[in-house]
């Protein structure tokens, strides 16, 4: 066991000595090791930055669409209202209409001509109004349509361009039917 001792001292007993060039040598390979890594690490440090900045701008585009979809949420509850309101205007516009339908009808001539011209002049401006909503919309929704067709499936806008169809397609079935007053009213 002593001789164990004795060669494991040897091994580990008197370094040596180094000379200034091997010295040298020794610093000039440590600095290319410690250039290598700096190198590394900067080349890290660089692709950090670039996933942190790429973090920051998805989370401004979210920011944006987000902001984005409230004002068309607040749209789409405007329109949901200026569509109450025109079937709130149609359903008193029937009203009006039926007792000069059954005037009509009845072959019966009154003062009321007066009234009835009134009434088909409402008729006309309503008419109007809707047309010029449903050529407004019709615009609205060719542009959310050709934003579609470059945006992804999965997009939010999607659900709320469904959503004026629809839009559209009621206002299309109010316009038939002024324009079926219109033509019943001409006939009488």
């Amino acid at each position: 066991m002593a001789a164990a001792i004795t060669a494991g001292t040897t091994a580990v007993s008197a370094p040596k000595e180094m000379t200034f060039r091997q010295l040298e040598d020794s610093v000039q390979i440590w600095l290319k090791e410690l250039e290598g890594l700096e190198k590394d690490f900067h080349d890290q440090a660089s692709t950090i930055n670039q996933a942190d900045s790429l973090l920051i701008n998805n989370a401004y585009k979210i920011s944006q669409l987000n902001d984005t979809l409230e004002k068309l949420k607040a749209d789409q509850a405007n329109i949901d209202r200026q569509l109450d309101f025109i079937i709130f205007q149609q359903n008193e516009l029937e009203k009006l209409l039926e007792p000069l339908e059954n005037c009509k009808i009845e072959g019966t001539t009154d003062p009321a001509s007066s009234e009835r011209e009134f009434t088909y002049s409402l008729v006309e401006s309503v008419n109007n109004d809707l047309q010029s909503i449903g050529s407004d919309l019709e615009v609205f929704i060719k542009k959310l349509n050709d934003m579609k067709s470059s945006q992804d499936s999965h997009d939010p806008l999607n659900a709320i361009n469904k959503v004026l169809n629809a839009h559209m397609d009621a206002l299309m079935y109010i316009e038939t039917q002024v324009q079926s007053l219109k033509t019943s009213i001409d006939l009488s």
